[in-house]
This record gives structure tokens, C-alpha cells and sequence, in this order.
């Protein structure tokens, strides 16, 4: 039962931390578009995002972007 699956207000939710400077959330949303299953492939904006959330001190994102930039994706 639970809530009903909702992609569309999941991605505005996570939006609407990632712009209050979540970098959880700045790296989720960089992992979505990267994913392509709810929102299209868009490496502008996945590099936006992981890179936010690596300057915020997400260790990981700063992982995930450093490599996309290592394999010429961006």
C-alpha cells in the first residue's frame, strides 16, 4: 500500500532540495539523469548537479564527477 508511485513529484521534491543546497539530493537528481529511467539523459545538467553536491563536500559525487570527466563524457 504506501504512497502511490510518482515519478514526476519525486524529481520535483528532489529538485526543490538540491536548489536549497542539499548535496544528497544535488547528486540523486545527478544520478537520475544519468540513469535516463525517469528523466532523459542530459549530461549538462548531470554534471551540474554532482558538481554542486561535490562542492557542498559529497565525497561521492566528487568521485562519480571526476570520473565522467576522466572518460571524455563531458
Amino acid at each position: 500500500k504506501g504512497v502511490p508511485h510518482n515519478p514526476a513529484k519525486a524529481i520535483e521534491l528532489w529538485v526543490q532540495a538540491a536548489r536549497h543546497e542539499n548535496p544528497f539530493a544535488q547528486i540523486k537528481l545527478g544520478i537520475f539523469f544519468l540513469d535516463g529511467k525517469e528523466l532523459p539523459v542530459k549530461l549538462k545538467e548531470i554534471m551540474q548537479w554532482l558538481e554542486k553536491s561535490a562542492a557542498e563536500g559529497n565525497g561521492n559525487a566528487e568521485e562519480v564527477y571526476s570520473w565522467l570527466k576522466s572518460q571524455c563524457i563531458f
